[in-house]
């Protein structure tokens, strides 16, 4: 993938922070814990980087609280995503795990928010100003104000996790990428706990130096494991330089539906995620695609945007024969009654192959390689009618054979509760876990 100006910019701030020294933080690695910040900060401007100082010294937004407390079981840290799909996967995990100490980390909602008492506005105020200074070798005022300020914000949510005491030999957390999931691997790690972390998702390694917000995954992997879902995610961690030996396919704790053979031309369209580099091009190519197939098949389609997109942003669009999917409904709802469907750069391929539906990715000049299989595959509507058409010649045992292979590829359905349950076990007992 390109590698763009504040790629460079990112690059170069990122290799500043590993060599930081922040008062309160020995033996943290700063750059893994700021890594998504980074990103924020370079994009900030001057009045929104004060009010992020003001709003850091004077709310504490982030809880911290024990749930479940079982002396020397495994540690889950459960952080509030406050996203359906993210909530439904970790607790199957907790299922399948069954005793264990949790904790809970809710941050950002006005449930959680909370005036700082006098003594801890001096407090957050002296540690921001000090890091601050710590950073004065950080071009830009903005920048420096929003990594101080959670520095600021970290070094206080730091204090909460050293009060919690940990008496097991393993952690397991659902995502090790951002500030405060960061903090905490770290936090035990430097305990002795060994940490585990798991996919979502589906990351695709594209370069070490660009697009970092969508491969954080990868590229900002701090724990000491990484539970992938299949062979196909375990590749993209070792392109990034993830040691094979840290890297356990446990498969996907998705539901496997059975291969769906759906009468009828209707389709759903899965629309990239705002924050992919070209998504806004890349999203109109997949709607005037969309538009032209069904107007090719007479049929219908149906739109589902990301969780962190919202229909309203394609309110211009010229849409005749397709709908946006109300909010609140599900990808198996977008994919009821469809007999295939259309995507690009988005992990819903695992979600369109969980549910049996034959998934055509589209590729344009967007470096992100998720499909390896030519006929997942179209550069051109006239390229996926014909695909579609040499699909629907298929037997039923042809088809079977075709998304059994790409499901154990990608999925690994097979036996799932019970590797992640032994992996649990070793992991919790101190046993060894990659053999």
């Amino acid at each position: 993938m390109l590698v763009t100006d504040f790629d460079k910019r990112q690059t170069e701030l990122l290799h500043q922070l590993a060599t930081a020294s922040i008062e309160g933080f020995e033996g943290y690695n700063i750059e893994k814990m700021l890594f998504n910040v980074s990103g924020e900060a370079l994009r900030t401007d001057w009045k929104s980087a004060l009010i992020k100082v003001i709003r850091t010294i004077f709310i504490d937004n982030v809880l911290v609280e024990k749930n479940v407390d079982q002396p020397g079981k495994p540690m889950l840290i459960s952080y509030d995503y406050h996203r359906q799909d993210h909530t439904g996967y970790w607790n199957k995990f907790k299922k399948i795990v069954e005793d264990y100490s949790e904790i809970m980390i809710t941050e950002g909602t006005k449930s959680v928010h909370k005036i700082r008492k006098i003594s801890d506005v001096f407090r957050v105020a002296i540690i921001y100003h000090k890091a601050k200074k710590s950073l004065n070798f950080v071009e830009g005022n903005a920048t420096r104000n929003v990594l101080a300020a959670n520095l600021a914000d970290l070094a206080i949510i730091r204090k909460k996790i050293d009060q919690l005491q940990f008496s097991g030999r393993a952690g397991f957390i659902f995502f090790d990428g951002n500030r405060v999931e960061n903090l905490i691997v770290q936090n035990l790690r430097n305990r002795g706990i060994t940490v585990a972390t798991m996919q979502h998702g589906q990351p695709v390694f594209h370069g070490k130096d660009c697009d970092r917000i969508n491969q954080t995954m990868i590229l900002n992997f701090s724990s000491d494991y990484i539970m992938v879902t299949g062979e196909y995610s375990k590749k993209q961690f070792m392109l990034g330089g993830i040691p094979e030996d840290q890297i356990f396919v446990g498969g996907s704790l998705r539901e496997v539906r059975p291969i769906q053979d759906v009468s009828g031309d209707d389709f759903a369209l899965f629309l990239d995620c705002p924050t992919n580099p070209n998504a806004a091009r890349d999203n109109k190519e997949l709607i005037d695609c969309a538009e032209r197939i069904s107007e090719d098949l007479h049929s219908k389609y149906v739109i589902k945007c990301h969780p962190q997109d919202d229909p309203i942003n394609y309110r211009e669009y010229r849409i005749q024969n397709g709908s946006f999917l109300p909010k609140g409904k599900t990808i198996s709802d977008a994919l009821k009654n469809k007999s295939f469907a259309i995507l690009h750069a988005s992990g819903v391929y695992l979600d369109i192959l969980a549910n049996g539906t034959k998934a055509f990715c589209y590729i344009n000049d967007t470096d992100f390689p998720l499909v390896e299989e030519g006929m997942d595959s179209f550069a051109s509507t006239e390229e996926l009618i014909e695909k579609n058409k040499e699909w629907r010649t298929y037997t039923s045992e042809r088809k079977k054979m075709y998304m059994n292979s790409i499901i154990k590829y990608y999925l690994y359905p097979e036996g799932v509760d019970f590797r992640y349950k032994t992996f649990a076990d070793k992991l919790s007992t101190g046993k060894k876990v990659m053999e």
